[in-house]
């Protein structure tokens, strides 16, 4: 039985070999480590930060120092820092499925007999 890996028949094999490049599951690794970085990211800093801010403005309009406008900004920017970690979580959680047909065809490869 031949047991040696033709870069034809399972091109990611040959990527293995050479250091330059990344099989598509280390990839998806790589992928999912920066998503939960950024994940958090949101929810050490940047959602409380925004809560804060909206927080300062009302007080700051409920004092007379500051007009309704602003308020109404700082309210807007948490909903949206809270949609783009909405989004980024949504990738973190679907990135294992992404990784599926990389890794059923590696199981496929080194499953089947030659």
């Amino acid at each position: 039985m031949d047991c040696a890996i033709n870069d034809d028949e399972f091109p990611a094999a040959g990527a293995a070999r050479n250091p330059r490049e990344r099989l598509p599951l280390s990839q998806g690794d790589d992928e999912r480590e920066r998503l939960r970085e950024v994940i958090a990211g949101y929810q050490r800093d940047m959602l409380p930060i925004g809560e804060r801010n909206v927080r300062l403005a009302q007080h700051g309009y409920n004092q007379g120092l500051v007009a309704i406008v602003p308020v109404v900004q700082a309210q807007r920017q948490p909903r949206a820092l809270h949609k783009d970690y909405l989004a980024s979580l949504d990738q973190y959680l679907k990135s294992p499925a992404r990784l599926r047909p990389a890794l059923a065809a590696a199981i496929q490869y080194f499953t089947t007999p030659a």
